[in-house]
C-alpha cells in the first residue's frame, strides 16, 4: 500500500484538531514536489530593439519587427487594423518535456486591451510553431503577430505557459 494512503488511513479516526495540520503539511509537500509554482519576470525593450528575460524555467527574447499591414502575399490586416509583429525565441532552461507554444503570448495595449496571437498569422512564413516536448537547452523561435486596431499602442507582451510568466515592456 502507498505510504501516503497508509498515513491517511491511520489518521482518518484522528480528531480534527490533529489531522488538519497534518493535511496542511501534506499539501505543502505535494506542491513543493510537483513544481506547481509560477515565476514572473519583467523586462523592457528600449527603442524598439530587443530584450531578453529569464526566470527559473524559460529564457524569452523578443525583437520588435514593427507594425505591418500584411504578413506575406495572402495574409492582410482587416480594415482599421494592423499587425504588431515580433520575432520571439523561447529557450527551455531546465524543464524536461516542456511544451512551448506560440499561443502562450499575449499583447496588452496602453488602454489595457489584451490580444492573443492572430490565428491567421501562424500560417505566415517564419511564424513560430509550438513544440510539445522540449528538453533543457531547446529553443523554439519564429514570428508572432497580433491583430490590433490601428492607433493602438502596444505596452507589454507576456509569455505565460502556466509554469513561468515573462512580461516584456514594448
Amino acid at each position: 500500500m502507498n505510504p501516503i494512503a497508509k498515513m491517511m488511513k491511520r489518521y482518518i479516526k484522528t480528531p480534527l484538531k490533529y489531522a488538519l495540520p497534518l493535511l496542511f503539511i501534506g499539501a505543502l509537500v505535494l506542491v513543493a514536489t510537483t513544481g506547481c509554482t509560477t515565476t514572473e519576470t519583467t523586462k523592457n525593450i528600449s527603442g524598439g530593439g530587443s530584450s531578453q528575460a529569464q526566470n527559473a524555467g524559460v529564457d524569452v527574447t523578443l525583437q520588435s519587427q514593427g507594425m505591418k499591414q500584411s504578413l506575406g502575399e495572402f495574409i492582410t490586416a482587416d480594415t482599421g487594423k494592423t499587425y504588431a509583429v515580433y520575432y520571439a525565441t523561447v529557450k527551455n532552461v531546465n524543464a524536461k518535456s516542456r511544451s512551448i507554444n506560440e499561443f502562450d503570448f499575449k499583447l496588452r495595449d496602453a488602454d489595457g486591451n489584451v490580444y492573443e496571437v492572430d490565428l491567421g498569422s501562424t500560417a505566415a512564413n517564419g511564424a513560430m510553431k509550438g513544440v510539445t516536448s522540449t528538453q533543457p537547452g531547446d529553443k523554439v523561435q519564429g514570428t508572432i503577430a497580433f491583430l490590433i486596431p490601428q492607433g493602438a499602442k502596444p505596452k507589454t507582451v507576456t509569455y505565460d505557459d502556466m509554469f513561468d510568466k515573462v512580461t516584456i515592456n514594448v
